[in-house]
C-alpha cells in the first residue's frame, strides 16, 4: 500500500478494508467493489464503494446483519405466503374484509332489532306467570321462532366478486349464498 495511484491484489484490498479476501471477492463479483479487468483493486474507488455500500445497508439492517442467502430465503417465503393468499381468494376459501364488513354489519343491525323486539312482545304474555319452566317454555319458543325468522329473511352474509375482476357485473350471491368462508 506504498503508491496511491497503485492497484491492489485482493488480499493488500481485503486488508485495508478489513474484510476477508473471500469477502471482497463476492463483493466484486456482486457488483458491490469496483475490480478492474486484470483483477486489481483501485484504492480510491474501492473505498468510496465500500464506503457507500456501508452506508446504505447501515440503515436497512441495523437489527440483523443478513447474509444475501438468508435475505432471498426470506424473499422466497414471503412470496410463497402472497402467492398461497392469492391462490385462497381465488378460491373463495377467504375473503376480503371490506367485502363482508358491510354483509355482516345487515346481520348484526337484523339480529339486534329482532332481539330488541322480544321485551315488547313477551311482557304481557309473562306477566303473573311465576312457574319458572312455564318461563322458560314461552322464552324458549319466541327466540326460536326469532331465530327461524331471521334465517327465512335471507339475512345471510353474500360473497361480493371484486368489483375489478368482475367485468363490470354489481354485487353478486355465492353459489353457497350463506358463509363468507367454505371451512
Amino acid at each position: 500500500m506504498t503508491d496511491l495511484c497503485g492497484k491492489l491484489g485482493v488480499e493488500k484490498a481485503a486488508k485495508l478494508i478489513k474484510l476477508a479476501p473471500s469477502r471482497v471477492s463476492v463483493m466484486a463479483k456482486d457488483g458491490l467493489l469496483p475490480r478492474e479487468k486484470d483483477g486489481a483493486y483501485d484504492h480510491v474507488k474501492l473505498v468510496h464503494a465500500y464506503i457507500d455500500f456501508l452506508r446504505e445497508n447501515s440503515f436497512t439492517n441495523v437489527k440483523t446483519s443478513m447474509t444475501m442467502a438468508e435475505a432471498k430465503q426470506r424473499q422466497a417465503i414471503a412470496k410463497a405466503k402472497l402467492l398461497e393468499i392469492e391462490y385462497e381468494l381465488a378460491e373463495k376459501e377467504v375473503v376480503k374484509v371490506d367485502e363482508v364488513l358491510p354483509q355482516w354489519e345487515k346481520l348484526a343491525i337484523a339480529f339486534k332489532t329482532k332481539l330488541l323486539s322480544l321485551p315488547a312482545k313477551l311482557t304481557p304474555l309473562l306477566v303473573g306467570i311465576e312457574d319458572r319452566p312455564k318461563i322458560n317454555k314461552i322464552l324458549t319458543k319466541y327466540i326460536i321462532e326469532a331465530c327461524n325468522e331471521l334465517e327465512s329473511k335471507k339475512t345471510r352474509v353474500e360473497i361480493v366478486k371484486d368489483k375489478s375482476k368482475s367485468d363490470g357485473a354489481k354485487n353478486k350471491k355465492s353459489d353457497e349464498g350463506s358463509t363468507a368462508s367454505k371451512s
